[in-house]
């Protein structure tokens, strides 16, 4: 009998999302929340993700390296919570496992504070590969501007509109264009 060696190489096929980038939320009212549901599906391989922000991915890596103190890692311990936040959003879930052609709802919830464009930048950690995605979307504020009270123009100095005393069914109106 011969004894021979073969080297067996084996690999699984890597995994491949259809996920929009960025997830984009569009415009909300600041001091309000708009929620959003984006589709993701793995075309690829059966895989487990996570998002991450950044900055905790940059951390994972350094402490893979040994680059980290004891102090670093404790802030990596949120690993109870399943909802992501990032700035002014918020995902859900932030862990979770597909098989290949499964499908899962990404649950977005934005809620500006500031005037403007806001995006987060985060990871999605899949195995041995990493894809940064981007969430965005634009805070926005209503702005009201008042031309004409009861038929007299409004000159920029206007900070009270006033009515007359009232008492039960009675009624008091005021025009403004």
């Amino acid at each position: 009998y011969f004894a021979f060696k073969i080297p067996l190489n084996a690999c699984r096929e890597e995994a491949a999302l259809e996920l929009d980038n960025p997830m984009n939320c569009n415009t909300c009212l600041i001091g309000n929340h708009k929620s959003m549901v984006f589709r993701c599906k793995n075309t690829g391989g059966d895989a487990h993700f996570k998002f991450e922000l950044i900055e905790t991915t940059e951390k994972r890596l350094k402490m893979q390296n040994n680059d980290l103190n004891d102090e670093s890692m404790i802030s990596l311990q949120d690993e109870n919570n399943l909802t992501l936040l990032a700035g002014d959003f918020s995902l859900f879930p932030k862990e979770f496992y597909l098989k290949k052609n499964m499908p899962i709802e990404i649950y977005v919830n934005f809620a500006p504070t500031n005037k403007g464009e806001c995006f987060s930048k985060i990871n999605l950690i899949c195995d041995n590969q990493i894809f940064p995605y981007t969430i965005k979307g634009e805070g926005i504020c209503t702005e009201l501007k008042l031309i004409e009270y009861n038929g007299n123009p409004i000159n920029e100095d206007l900070k009270d509109i006033n009515f007359e005393d009232t008492f039960p069914q009675s009624k008091s109106t005021n025009r403004l264009k």
